[in-house]
């Protein structure tokens, strides 16, 4: 055989080999979408988990993203609130995104402060993430609305 008829099937080779991971790919889209639900949660708990990170820690930091939290760090004297994140639940409907955040704590501050703390800094903070936009206070995440919820026990 030639070399020019090597290269020449080396690149109908590469050129089927294209086709056939092209052909996989768009079917593995159609059975497997990316879905919204399971990266929101995904995000949600993330940021959670890090806002109770920073409550049990006890230090504050005087920044725009953590001042909520820097709050019930000062009301609870510096001290650990041993917070720890129990869920997650995301809904979404065909126009916004229910979302639902469990937070545990030990500690004698009001759980309606608490929730408010944590639901403003996981507001601050997922706006900075991609796929998420805060417009006139209302989280969106790739276009839909989130209704965001922080239920403390």
């Amino acid at each position: 055989m030639s070399l020019k008829l090597k290269g020449q099937t080396s690149l109908e080779l590469m050129f089927l080999f294209m086709v056939i991971v092209g052909g996989i790919l768009l079917v593995a889209k159609i059975y497997y979408p990316s879905d919204a639900s399971v990266s929101l949660t995904y995000q949600l708990k993330s940021a959670a988990q890090d806002a109770c990170t920073f409550l049990n820690e006890g230090v504050v930091v005087n920044d725009t993203v953590h001042a909520s939290l820097d709050r019930v760090i000062e009301l609870n004297n510096y001290s650990s609130l041993n917070c720890a994140v129990s869920g997650v639940s995301v809904n979404r409907t065909s126009s916004s995104i229910d979302a639902e955040v469990y937070i545990a704590y030990s500690s004698n501050l009001n759980a309606t402060l608490v929730s408010g703390a944590v639901r403003n800094y996981l507001v601050a903070r997922l706006s900075r993430v991609n796929g998420f936009v805060l417009r006139n206070g209302v989280l969106y995440f790739r276009g839909y609305p989130v209704n965001l919820g922080v239920v403390v026990k």
